[in-house]
């Protein structure tokens, strides 16, 4: 609610970027959605929502080149030169793994982004450790909760059976 009847811009072009898009519109006056690519990336009835917000305006082709403010933000420059005013900025540009040192120390494989590798158990590479969520190539890398919540439950269900196993 801080942002309510504010002008903010969300930037990126897939689904978390258009969620956010489409909850700040039922706050803010004005969302601007600034999208490098040529045309959105998300599920077509995000894209279809965002259509048809009428404070939700799109710019394609264009990135986040200056943030301009004194003690708070003011305004952004887009990458055609034009200054847009704004009191909040988000950044929905997707997710990249962090790399922590747990993960190493565990010797389990992963990607070559970093993602650790399961199979359709959750069970890593090392026996008796399991990884569920975002940080993982399950779910043939939809990352959404949904798929993060049924990988949680997958890998639970087979701890349980691994451990009266043992």
């Amino acid at each position: 609610m801080f942002f309510k009847n504010k002008t903010v811009a969300v930037i990126g072009g897939s689904d978390s970027a258009l969620t956010s898009a489409l909850y700040l519109a039922d706050i803010a006056d004005k969302v601007y959605l600034i999208y490098r690519g040529e045309k959105l990336r998300g599920e077509p009835a995000w894209i279809e929502n965002i259509k048809q917000s009428k404070n939700i305006e799109v710019l394609l082709n264009s990135e986040v080149t200056e943030l301009i403010g004194e003690n708070k933000l003011e305004k952004i420059k887009i990458s055609n030169g034009t200054q847009l005013e704004v009191n909040g900025l988000f950044i929905e540009i997707g997710t990249e793994p962090i790399s922590y040192n747990f993960i190493k120390n565990l010797e389990i494989n992963t990607d070559e982004k970093g993602y650790i590798e399961v199979n359709r158990a959750q069970q890593t590479s090392r026996a008796g450790i399991w990884a569920a969520g975002d940080m993982t190539t399950g779910s043939n890398n939809f990352r959404q909760i949904i798929t993060a919540c049924a990988e949680g439950a997958i890998a639970a269900e087979n701890v349980f059976k691994y451990l009266k196993t043992r």
